[in-house]
């Protein structure tokens, strides 16, 4: 019988992180996700040398996207990969992506969580292993902060959140590309990850490098102090009593506006975050936190709208959080030569530009061609005056200084596909300014 060889410095180090921080159980079965990236390769390769000695036994699984003409070059070579390490290897395909390129990483995410929790359910194991390491961690930090993030979820990546598990986020990604060829073993590089259309690789590729050359090379370290000064604050925020509110498990979601005032402004933004998290989970920027913190100050009724389709409603001295009803069908309405489709919930007047009502004017706009009043959709794109071509309205209206629980109401008017106007302050290029023989509008639009 063969002995078995003797670990890596790179194999005892992470032996030694999993023996004294994992939840990882003899007997425990571990799906390893391996694109064949340096990442993933690398952990399938350290968890094989590990799994007899650490008592858990291993599997692989494999995506392919079918979105470059190499991924069934890739899925063939990580399925050798893993025969030659003698590892079951489970291949995943049938992605159906998103009409337009904007979301498809967030569809692509969603559709691997979803088939490796099916896996999961079908084979009885207990761990999904990915590939994420200490880079991929600080990233997710800096991303956060850019976005907006209250003092006390300055979160990174967690190592242990059942059924997920990342086990190399002490390992940087050129330790692990070290590891690989010292062990002679190549990776597959996914061109997707250099380009800037994506924030995270500008992060990467262009934030990272000049952060850390301000810092003198200790950005990292800056970053980990940061997570650490917030996973204590959060401690500390956690053990205030919180106002009375009902049992997660048992909507109308409420909880007590009065209380809720009445605390300092930092607890109450942790008070309100935890809230929502509790009830209805999913992003929630810090700003908004903040408005809504501002806003259960006052006794007048009010809504702030969250993102993901969830409803902040101050009732009384009660304030809800509600999911929003399904959109209805527009409704249609004639309004002298203009033919509109407006969505639940607005209303709309049309005037003649000359006739001194309020609202805002919009230039050279065919009559045959109906107008659509209706809220912003993921995707949208404007095209600003004064500017070469359309831009993502998302990042136009933060440009603007529109805030974030405005971005998400605010009524656009398109004719067709094109987004004209943005009301009330906004007009599109070409939409202005009137150009001889072209008809105009001037639109005031309620319930916003």
């Amino acid at each position: 019988m063969t002995a078995p060889r003797s670990l890596h410095s790179l194999e005892i180090a992470l032996r030694k992180h999993m023996s004294g921080t994992a939840p990882l159980a003899a007997g425990d079965r571990v799906i390893v996700s391996v694109s064949g990236g340096s990442d993933s390769t690398a952990l399938l390769l350290l968890l094989h040398a590990l799994r007899d000695r650490l008592g858990f036994s291993l599997e692989a699984i494999h995506f392919d996207h079918g979105l470059r003409p190499d991924s069934a070059r890739e899925a063939d070579w990580v399925a050798r990969l893993a025969q030659r390490l003698d590892v079951p290897v489970h291949l995943r395909q049938g992605f159906d992506p998103p009409s337009k390129e904007n979301g498809m990483q967030a569809a692509a995410r969603k559709w691997r969580r979803g088939e490796s929790l099916a896996l999961l359910d079908s084979t009885g194991a207990r761990w999904i292993a990915t590939g994420h390491q200490r880079d991929d961690h600080l990233e997710t930090l800096l991303l956060k902060l850019l976005r907006g993030v209250h003092l006390a979820h300055i979160r990174g990546l967690e190592p242990w959140a059942e059924p997920w598990m990342h086990p190399l986020l002490a390992f940087s990604r050129s330790g692990l590309q070290a590891y690989l060829r010292e062990r002679r073993q190549d990776w597959l590089e996914d061109p997707s990850n250099r380009w800037p259309k994506y924030t995270r690789n500008r992060v990467r590729h262009e934030l990272m490098p000049l952060l850390n050359s301000l810092a003198q090379g200790g950005i990292a370290e800056r970053l980990e102090g940061l997570e650490r000064q917030s996973r204590e604050l959060g401690e500390w925020l956690a053990q205030v009593p919180r106002p009375g509110q009902n049992d997660p498990a048992r909507p109308p979601h409420w909880i007590d506006a009065d209380a809720l005032a009445a605390l300092p402004t930092l607890v109450r933004c942790e008070a309100l975050h935890g809230f929502v998290q509790a009830r209805l989970p999913g992003a929630i920027d810090a700003p908004t936190v903040e408005k809504a913190a501002e806003l259960v100050t006052r006794s007048d009724p009010w809504e702030l709208h969250l993102a993901q389709g969830r409803t902040l409603s101050l009732r009384g001295r009660r304030l809800l959080l509600l999911p929003r009803a399904a959109a209805a069908e527009p409704r249609e309405m004639v309004a002298g030569a203009w033919r509109l489709r407006i969505a639940d919930g607005l209303d709309v007047s049309v005037h003649d530009p000359g006739s001194g009502r309020g609202g805002l004017t919009v230039h050279n706009l065919d009559p045959a061609a109906p107008l659509t009043v209706r809220q912003r959709l993921p995707g949208d794109r404007f095209h600003p005056e004064r500017q070469k071509r359309p831009v993502k309205l998302a990042g136009f209206l933060r440009d603007q200084g529109v805030p974030p629980w405005e971005r998400d109401h605010l009524p656009l008017v398109l004719t067709g596909e094109e987004v004209v106007a943005v009301y009330p302050r906004f007009v599109g290029n070409g939409h202005k300014t009137p150009a001889p023989g072209g008809r105009s509008l001037r639109i005031e639009i309620y319930g916003w």
